[in-house]
């Protein structure tokens, strides 16, 4: 009996420690370093121009009664768009541009008039590691 008593205490502790790393690597990967933030407002007005890092983060930021809109991104002469994302408003996305000049096209969805669209030209940097910094 007190065998049965040690393996159901060991089963509770083995799933204890499987919830406690899942709930580690779940918070690892949402609060992650993701670089640089970028906000979009509602009348498309960017937040900056060059991103620096690898990845940036794009936030929406607008209300409610703003419709979705949709990303297309390109390169500086390309036709077709390497990506297109859909963001709704006060939501955000992960993007990693291409390095060099990206053309960011911004359009708003949905069946209200007029539709806006803004062509913006981000200029994608490659990161630099700093050769001063020494790690030991």
């Amino acid at each position: 009996m007190e065998q049965s008593n040690i393996d159901h205490s060991n089963s509770i502790a083995y799933v204890g420690i499987v919830i406690l790393a899942a709930t580690v690597f779940l918070t690892t990967f949402l609060m992650g370093n993701v670089g640089q933030k970028i906000s979009i407002s509602s009348n498309f007005e960017v937040s900056a121009d060059t991103v620096y890092t690898e990845e940036s983060r794009w936030y929406y930021v607008a209300d409610s009664s703003v419709s979705s809109i949709r990303i297309a991104l390109f390169k500086e002469k390309a036709l077709h768009p390497y990506d297109v994302v859909y963001l709704a408003p006060d939501d955000y996305i992960d993007l990693k541009l291409q390095e060099g000049y990206n053309i960011v096209s911004i359009k708003t969805l949905g069946k209200e008039y007029p539709k806006l669209q803004k062509k913006l030209r981000i200029l994608q940097l490659k990161p630099v590691k700093d050769s001063n910094y020494i790690t030991e």
